[in-house]
């Protein structure tokens, strides 16, 4: 006696992979074709499988109903576009960027869109390219398709997701963070991606039940995907598994981890770093001082004669002249008395390395600075600093510096490989920064010193180093003016 034919559902599409679940579909012919035009693909796989992260079987349900739902979608759309006897509803076109329009990102990108093409212009000065897909749809008539089998399949899907009681927290704690701090496309994929790979290495567990050797393993299976040249993304990818980690301890009522198992993991790159400008730059930068306005200049100088992050220097509100004796060493005796015009430095947080805030300091300002000029030739900062050093938002200012350096010939783009992998980073504002630290080492400035300017963290041992309040301005401004800008 056969078995009676289940009903096609969520379960049928689920399949024990070892000890985790995978979601498979697979796609004939005439539903490839389909898919091509649902999401404007030139061709779409004969089958997709993956894994949900989990060994739990009602996790997995959970987890799948999603790309159900997505799929639901796509089969509604096939039997409408395959049904010679009636119509369904309308068919139209969707842009995913309406051609000849500009918008700016939440992390300062600005995209601006052709009828092929979506630009992206980042605030680091990197320009990338995506291609701008039209989309096929239907806008549907419900009368017609009410009592359709595709149509409530679709909508059953639909309360089914509805329905799921099972949260996933991990994947909410990363949604909050990739929300809040408005990462790209691009990066929120890497993201997910790596909670997706952490729960595959893992054995599905959460984060809060994992040991930091999960974490290792993570990094070993990304290195074993993608070979020795993998290491910048896979930093990347660990450094926002840490922030959004960081981020649910720090900002929420109700942590759900205590530990981050992500923090102090070295990982090895392919050697990628940015490059420092060089001085054949700096001199050019200067030449086109007329294509800047005042407060970009003051933002191009500034971090350049300082080493001081962009984020940094918009979280200066004050000033103040602080007033120092110099004391020889040997005999005590004040041999100096120096005013310094000094600012503190409120924020300084680094969205790379999980937005670890390192500290408020306060820092000279650089004699460059002081003796910048406006465009009327008077100087570019007021007597006192009182509020915000700039009236523009910072992720506007950082594209329009950036531009205005790609514009002159200083900024590069990175150069990619046949697969689109990054193989040389190209120059950007960060590069005064870069330049800056290899200032630092030609005029043999100690360790501790080049980390409080450039506001580097020190490691969570390093308590000795927490002592004490720094140090003097007039110190620090003789090696912060020994990078000349």
């Amino acid at each position: 006696m056969s078995t009676p034919k289940r009903a096609r559902g969520e379960r049928d599409y689920l399949k024990l992979r070892g000890n985790r679940w995978s979601l498979r579909f697979q796609y004939p012919p005439a539903l490839r074709e389909s898919a091509c035009l649902y999401y404007d693909r030139e061709d779409w796989p004969k089958e997709e499988e993956r894994s949900l992260g989990t060994s739990d079987r009602r996790e997995a349900e959970a987890l799948a109903q999603r790309y159900i739902l997505r799929h639901k979608e796509l089969l509604l759309f096939h039997a409408a576009r395959t049904d010679d006897e009636k119509s369904w509803g309308e068919f139209t076109s969707v842009w995913q960027m309406e051609p000849n329009t500009k918008k700016v990102l939440a992390d300062g990108t600005v995209s601006v869109a052709t009828e092929d093409t979506i630009i992206h212009m980042h605030p680091d000065g990197r320009v990338t390219h995506e291609r701008n897909r039209r989309r096929t749809v239907i806008r549907f008539d419900e009368n017609a398709v009410r009592n359709e089998p595709a149509f409530l399949e679709a909508k059953k899907a639909r309360e089914e997701l509805h329905k799921v009681v099972r949260r996933d927290v991990d994947a909410e704690m990363l949604t909050a963070y990739v929300e809040a701090a408005g990462l790209s496309k691009d990066d929120r994929a890497l993201a997910e991606r790596g909670l997706v790979r952490f729960k595959e290495v893992n054995g599905g567990r959460t984060i809060a039940t994992s040991v930091r050797s999960d974490v290792t393993k993570l990094i070993a299976a990304e290195f074993e995907a993608r070979g020795p040249n993998g290491g910048e993304r896979i930093k990347k990818m660990i450094a926002y598994l840490r922030a959004a980690v960081n981020h649910n301890i720090r900002k929420s009522d109700a942590p759900l981890y205590k530990v981050n198992l992500f923090e102090g993991h070295d990982i090895a790159t392919n050697g990628l770093r940015r490059p420092p400008y060089s001085e054949a730059d700096l001199r050019t930068i200067k030449a086109n001082r007329s294509a800047f306005r005042d407060e970009e200049w003051l933002l191009v100088t500034w971090h350049i004669a300082s080493s001081v992050r962009p984020v940094g220097l918009d979280s200066i509100r004050s000033d103040e002249m602080t007033e120092e004796d110099e004391i020889d060493a040997h005999t005590g005796a004040v041999v100096a008395h120096h005013v310094t015009r000094s600012v503190m430095i409120e924020s300084d947080k680094d969205n790379k390395r999980g937005g670890a805030d390192y500290g408020q300091r306060r820092l000279p300002i650089p004699q460059a600075v002081l003796d910048a000029v406006n465009s009327e030739g008077k100087p570019l900062l007021p007597p006192r600093i009182v509020g915000p050093l700039f009236s523009t938002p910072l992720d506007q200012l950082l594209v329009a510096v950036n531009s205005k350096l790609f514009a002159i010939g200083v900024n590069t783009e990175d150069e990619r490989d046949a697969t689109g992998r990054t193989v040389k980073k190209g120059k950007s504002l960060y590069s005064g920064r870069h330049r800056a630290r290899d200032r630092f080492r030609q005029i043999k400035c100690e360790e501790e010193m080049s980390r409080a300017i450039m506001g580097h963290a020190r490691g969570r041992s390093d308590s000795h180093g927490s002592y004490g309040h720094g140090f003097t301005m007039f110190a620090m401004k003789k090696v912060i003016d020994g990078i000349r800008f």
